[in-house]
């Protein structure tokens, strides 16, 4: 299970666009299996057993979508060229996202 609590400006909590912050944790629904989570500057990652998932501020393209800059506020699964299954890690840095395979 996956809970959060803070800001929620940009999604980064994938929470929806309903709720601004979080005084308390709460409850990500949807994702099982988690196993990292990786966090930026209104962003976040979120790795299952076998997929990658981002959120948030997309300002960058630091959630490696095209989006036109607009913010994604639920997860949403991160296809790659390649399987996900072979991200050995990930790492969100303050304006971008770094994935090793």
């Amino acid at each position: 299970r996956v809970y959060g609590c803070g800001s929620n400006e940009f999604g980064q909590l994938g929470l929806g666009s309903d709720v601004s912050r979080v005084d308390r944790p709460e409850r990500l629904d949807g994702l099982s299996s988690v196993k990292d989570i990786s966090a930026g500057r209104g962003f976040s990652l979120i790795r299952t057993a076998d997929e990658l998932y981002v959120m948030g501020d997309n300002t960058y393209g630091q959630l490696c979508r095209d989006t036109d800059g607009d913010p994604i506020k639920f997860p949403d699964l991160l296809e790659f060229s390649v399987s996900s299954d072979l991200v050995r890690s990930f790492n969100a840095g303050k304006a971008s996202t770094y994935i090793l395979f």
